[in-house]
C-alpha cells in the first residue's frame, strides 16, 4: 500500500527511516531508564545493524543507551563516532546527566579535551 505512495515521493521514504531510528532511540532511552534491559538487548540484536547503517544516526543518543546498559566500551565507541561525525548533540556531553556514569573514565576526559571542553 505504501509502495505506490513512495514511488512518487521518494524522499519521504528516507524521512520514514529517520523517524523509525529516532523512535527506536527514544524506546532505548525509556526502557533503559526503568531497567528493562532484556528489552533493549533484544532490540539492539534485532535492529542494531540497521540503526548503525543509517546515514544520519545520532551516535551520542546510542551512546546514552549503552551507558544506561552499563556497556561502557560500547558507549565510548559511539561517542567516538559522534565526535568523528561532528554530531551537534555531543555539545551537551559535559552537562548531560545520563553520562554521569562515565565521567570518571579517562576516555571521557580525553574526549572532552579533543572537543575543547576540558576547561
Amino acid at each position: 500500500m505504501l509502495r505506490i505512495f513512495f514511488k512518487y515521493k521518494r524522499r519521504l521514504l528516507g524521512e520514514l527511516c529517520h523517524a523509525a531510528v529516532r523512535a527506536l532511540l527514544r524506546y532505548f532511552q525509556a526502557v533503559t531508564a526503568i531497567g528493562l534491559i532484556p528489552g533493549v538487548v533484544a532490540v539492539i540484536q534485532t535492529f542494531g545493524q540497521k540503526i548503525s547503517n543509517q546515514k544520519y544516526t545520532d551516535a551520542s543518543g546510542i551512546a546514552m543507551v549503552y551507558v544506561g546498559l552499563g556497556e561502557i566500551d560500547g558507549a565510548f565507541k559511539w561517542l567516538e563516532n559522534a565526535f568523528e561525525e561532528r554530531t551537534c548533540s555531543l555539545i551537551n556531553l559535559k552537562i548531560e546527566p545520563r553520562f554521569d556514569r562515565i565521567r570518571s573514565d579517562q576516555r571521557y576526559k580525553a574526549l572532552l579535551k579533543k572537543m575543547g571542553l576540558d576547561k
